[in-house]
C-alpha cells in the first residue's frame, strides 16, 4: 500500500487500491450515488470471492435537487423544504424512483462491452444473488451523495492452521469516487483511507441506518441482470433477426432519401410498396453500380424498373437502353414512348456475337454504344457465364454502366445464379 492514506486517481488508482483491500476481506459494503457494472469490472475477480457484499446505491432521477435549489434560487428555505420531502417520498414515488434506477441499470448493461469478462461478470453477479451473498437496495429518501467503500477483514490463520488474533476488524474508503470506471481509474478524485475499529463501527453504524430506510433491489437486479445479453442466450431467430437488421440498418435509420421526382406520371401510378422499391433500387445501384428488383409475380416489377429507369434519366441525364425477351420488346417500347423514358428497346436474342468477326453486333451498334444505364427484364436468362449473350453483356458493362436487373427468379437453381448476374456489373475480384 501507499505510504499514505490519500487516493486521488493520479498517483495511486482507487481500484488498485480496492483490490488489495477487498483481497484479505471477508465481507464488504458499498455506498455509491450511481453504479455502472464498468466500475463493478474493475474489482470483479475480488468482488466475486466475497462471503457477502451489501451495495446501497442511490437513484439518478431527481431533476431538481436541493444543491440546484439553493443555488439556483439562493432560497435555504426552498431547499430545506425540497430536501425534507425528498426524505419522506410517498410510496408510489419511492417506486417510481426505483423504476428510474432499473432503466437506467438496463442501459448501463447494454452498453457494456460484449466482452468475455464482462460474461463473468454478470453471471458471477447472478450467482452471488441466489447464494444470498450479495444484497443490494436503492436508496429513495433523496439523493445519495456519499461514496464509501467499507471491508470486513476475514479471519488469518499460521502455516499450522491456527487463527492469528487480528487487532483491526475492517478497513474503509470515503471519498469522491463513484463505483464507475472513470471513479476508479482516471478521473480527478479525492478519497482518503480510513482505520482504526471506532471509525470503522462508525461507518458500519451509519452505512446500516441508511440501508435500513432503503427498498430492497435484489430481485430487480436479478431480473435485470437475467435478460440482459450476456445472460440471455440468443436463439437462432433472434440471430436471424440481428443479421437481417444489420443488412436492412442504413434503410431503416437513415434519414437520407434519394431525390426522386415524384410528380412525374409514372411515379403517380405506384403503390406505396412499389415507391419502396424505387428507393431501395436507386440506392443501392448508387451504392453498388446494380441491384435486383425481384418481387414475385403480379407485383408490377416492370413499373417499378420504368419508375427507376426514369429516375435516373431525369436527375442523372442517363441513357438508358433496355433489353428484354422478344416477347417483351412490345410493352417496353410501349412504356418507352408513355413514359417517356428516352430508352432504345432491344431484344435479348440480338446478344449474340457475329459468326464472321466474333464482335458482338450490341458492341457496334450506335444506337447502343452511348447508353449509360441498362435495365435487363428476366435476368435470370444471364445466369450461365458459358454461353454468347452473357459474355456480350459481361463485355458491354465491363466499362461501369449502371444495371437494374428484374426477375422474379433470380436463384433458379444454385446461388451461383445470383452470383453470376451480379458479376455482370461488379466484375472485380472482391465482391462485397
Amino acid at each position: 500500500m501507499s505510504a499514505h492514506d490519500i487516493i486521488d486517481n493520479r498517483n495511486v488508482r482507487l481500484g488498485d487500491h480496492l483490490n488489495e483491500v477487498l483481497g484479505s476481506a471477508e465481507r464488504a459494503r458499498f455506498a455509491v450515488g450511481y453504479l455502472f457494472l464498468s466500475g463493478l469490472e474493475q474489482v470483479a475477480r475480488r468482488v466475486l470471492g466475497l462471503k457477502e457484499l451489501r451495495l446501497l446505491i442511490g437513484n439518478t432521477s431527481h431533476r431538481e435537487t436541493v444543491e440546484m435549489l439553493a443555488e439556483g434560487y439562493r432560497r435555504i428555505d426552498l431547499a430545506a423544504e425540497e430536501a425534507d420531502r425528498l426524505r419522506h417520498p410517498k410510496r408510489t414515488e419511492a417506486r417510481d424512483l426505483a423504476g428510474t434506477t432499473a432503466v437506467n441499470l438496463r442501459d448501463a448493461v447494454a452498453m457494456m462491452d460484449q466482452t468475455d469478462e464482462a460474461e463473468d461478470l454478470v453471471g458471477g453477479l447472478i450467482q452471488m444473488i441466489r447464494e444470498d451473498r450479495l444484497k443490494v437496495r436503492v436508496y429513495t429518501r433523496g439523493r445519495l451523495h456519499a461514496k464509501a467503500y467499507i471491508c470486513d477483514y476475514g479471519k488469518v490463520y499460521d502455516l499450522t492452521g491456527r487463527e492469528i488474533a487480528r487487532h483491526e476488524k475492517g478497513i474503509a474508503v470515503v471519498g469522491s469516487s463513484n463505483l464507475t470506471l472513470s471513479g476508479l481509474t482516471h478521473n480527478t478524485e479525492l478519497n482518503v483511507v480510513v482505520q482504526g475499529n471506532r471509525n470503522h463501527a462508525e461507518l458500519v453504524r451509519w452505512f446500516e441506518d441508511l440501508w435500513a430506510e432503503a427498498l430492497p433491489f435484489d430481485e430487480t437486479l436479478m431480473t435485470e441482470l437475467q435478460t440482459s445479453w450476456a445472460a440471455a442466450r440468443a436463439t437462432p431467430y433472434d440471430i436471424y433477426m440481428k443479421t437481417l437488421h444489420a443488412l436492412v440498418r442504413d434503410r431503416l435509420e437513415s434519414d437520407e432519401e434519394p431525390d426522386l421526382i415524384w410528380d412525374d406520371e409514372i411515379f403517380r401510378k405506384l403503390a406505396e410498396f412499389q415507391k419502396v422499391a424505387v428507393r431501395q433500387a436507386v440506392q443501392m445501384v448508387r451504392d453498388f453500380g446494380g441491384a435486383f428488383v425481384s418481387d414475385v409475380v403480379g407485383l408490377g416489377k416492370s413499373f417499378i424498373g420504368a419508375a427507376v429507369v426514369k429516375h435516373f434519366e431525369r436527375t442523372e441525364h442517363a441513357r438508358p437502353l433496355v433489353i428484354c425477351p422478344a416477347p417483351l420488346t412490345e410493352m417496353w417500347q410501349r412504356y418507352n414512348e408513355t413514359y417517356q423514358l428516352n430508352a432504345h428497346v432491344l431484344s435479348m436474342g440480338l446478344l449474340r456475337e457475329d459468326d464472321h468477326d466474333g464482335v458482338a453486333r450490341l458492341l457496334n451498334d450506335f444506337r447502343c454504344k452511348d447508353r449509360d444505364f441498362v435495365l435487363i427484364d428476366e435476368s435470370h436468362n444471364l445466369r450461365h457465364p458459358e454461353t454468347q449473350r452473357y459474355r456480350v453483356m459481361q463485355t458491354f458493362l465491363s466499362t461501369g454502366r449502371k444495371v437494374c436487373l428484374l426477375t422474379a427468379t433470380p436463384r433458379n437453381k444454385s446461388a451461383w445464379d445470383v452470383y453470376h448476374q451480379i458479376k455482370l456489373f461488379h466484375q472485380d475480384d472482391r465482391t462485397d
